[in-house]
């Protein structure tokens, strides 16, 4: 009876099944975890999150049963960006767990501070107007030169700017132009830098190149906007612990990188100063294959054996056997031994047209001369033992070998 008293208040606890998509149960505790996912909007009440959730979870649940589980199936893009959300995915948590926490110090606050003046007691507020340049031909080129050549030195007013545009619409030039304004530490410091020569008159312009396009930047005017550093201590805090993020970040993929690299078959790419001064043969050398290496040796110790076996079979014979009469003859002998030689140096040459890799040769030719010289010696040795052995086991020693050979070809990896 105790179970029965108590079913009802286990089932009180329990989720509720709210939707099933695609074979998949939904209950209200997964719409509960997806909450803790997301943001709330300002002034969004917890109902309405919680709407929100099981709105957004049940939608992708319906989208990838039209678009993964599908009869099409998924477009490339579609699996190619799939991909990739789950290796970022993957990668940041990564990152976040092997991150260690950062907190500046104020030594690391002064140290920044004295390393970049401009943001401070040297910050200032720049306009000016970059003009992006596209498809430059040479009539474009000397129509530009022209132009800028008749530009005076130091900042442009606003009406001289475009007076300018309009001259290089008129020469039918393709660019567009955007008017911005920046502070000091919205700006890489190379490129305040130009700014402030521009302010000071060194120069007119400054044409800054890209991968795509050429930047012409005009300055208008500079407004000193000094900080001070006391005013600025949680701002530069927290861009601290941001650049100490992504230091950690790149260290951590760089470390990922070149542990890739180093478990990998092509390896890590030497320094070009390595590469340069390598030698030719040591970046030409052929790595050594043990395959070659293998039915090289196992071709010359079957030619060794067959020619043993011609000495042997015609010295050690008994005129009375009608078998050893035959092998007296040396025609008899020569045609029975190229079958022994023959086929493995048959394996060979198929292992070498069927794949041909990269080899050791001079490797290769020592081993094959050193097993043929070591088939040589087997019929003077067995002939101390058991005069008639070498007739009988040398077939069969060159029949072990070929069997070994095919099994080379065709099962070594």
């Amino acid at each position: 009876m105790a179970w029965l008293l108590a079913a009802p208040v286990l089932a009180q606890g329990a989720p509720d099944i709210i939707a099933r998509v695609d074979g998949q149960i939904v209950t209200t505790g997964d719409v509960e975890n997806y909450m803790r996912l997301l943001t709330p909007e300002p002034g969004e009440s917890a109902d309405s999150l919680r709407q929100r959730a099981r709105d957004l979870l049940l939608a992708g649940l319906v989208v990838r049963r039209r678009l993964i589980s599908g009869s099409d199936g998924p477009e490339d893009s579609l699996l190619l960006k799939l991909k990739e959300a789950q290796r970022r995915v993957m990668l940041d948590h990564y990152v976040a767990q092997n991150s260690t926490r950062y907190t500046p110090t104020e030594g690391d606050i002064q140290e920044f501070a004295r390393q970049n003046p401009q943001m401070f007691e040297g910050r200032a507020s720049y306009r000016y107007v970059e003009v992006i340049l596209h498809e430059m031909t040479e009539p474009h080129k000397q129509a530009l030169r022209s132009d800028l050549a008749g530009l005076p030195q130091g900042p442009l007013t606003m009406a001289q700017v475009t007076d300018l545009l309009a001259r290089l619409r008129a020469a039918r030039l393709s660019f567009s132009a955007l008017s911005v304004t920046r502070s000091t530490e919205q700006l890489p410091r190379s490129f305040s830098a130009a700014l402030d020569r521009l302010w000071s008159g060194h120069q007119r312009f400054t044409l800054m190149p890209t991968a795509v396009d050429q930047r012409l930047i005009l300055l208008i005017d500079r407004t000193p906007d000094p900080v001070r550093v006391e005013d600025m201590r949680d701002q530069i805090a927290d861009g601290l612990i941001r650049q100490n993020a992504a230091d950690q970040r790149d260290r951590i993929i760089r470390d990922l990188a070149h542990e890739a690299l180093q478990g990998s078959s092509v390896g890590i790419p030497a320094p070009t100063a390595d590469r340069a001064t390598a030698s030719p043969q040591a970046a030409s050398a052929p790595r050594p294959n043990l395959r070659i290496a293998l039915m090289a040796a196992l071709a010359g110790a079957a030619c060794g054996l067959a020619a043993s076996w011609l000495q042997a079979a015609g010295s050690w014979f008994d005129p009375d056997d009608e078998e050893d009469s035959l092998l007296q003859n040396p025609a008899a002998r020569l045609v029975a031994a190229l079958p022994m030689m023959a086929v493995p140096l048959v394996c060979l040459a198929f292992l070498l047209t069927y794949n041909p890799p990269s080899a050791d040769w001079r490797q290769s030719m020592i081993l094959m001369a050193a097993a043929g010289g070591a088939g040589l010696s087997v019929g003077p040795l067995l002939h101390r033992v058991a005069p008639r052995s070498i007739i009988m086991l040398a077939p069969l020693a060159v029949a072990l070998i070929v069997v070994i050979q095919i099994g080379a070809v065709l099962l070594w990896p």
